[in-house]
């Protein structure tokens, strides 16, 4: 039932792994808004679609429960497009996510 919600969002969703902060999963918006199909962005580092600094995450590095802000995400073609990003801490079966 999860996977059928967020398939279906009409926002783009990107499911982040906190302990090793790569991509898990992204649903067919996020694919439009980023320019990268499910199978290249899966495995790759958060920084794909966030441009926070290394160690300056601010909810793994600095402590925010729910983060968002209005940023400028650089897609896959080297355009950017306006998006706001909200990350949100979630334990979804039996792991956490972001």
């Amino acid at each position: 039932v999860v996977r059928s919600i967020v398939e279906n969002l009409p926002v783009g969703v990107v499911l982040i792994s906190p302990e090793e902060q790569k991509i898990l999963d992204i649903n067919p918006e996020a694919e439009k808004i980023t320019g990268y199909r499910k199978e290249e962005a899966i495995g790759k580092t958060c920084r794909l679609v966030c441009p926070s600094k290394l160690g300056e995450c601010p909810v793994l590095d600095l402590g925010e429960r729910v983060y968002e802000e209005e940023i400028w995400l650089l897609r896959k073609d080297g355009s950017k497009v306006p998006v706001l990003k909200s990350v949100i801490p979630l334990h979804l079966h039996g792991k956490d996510i972001l």
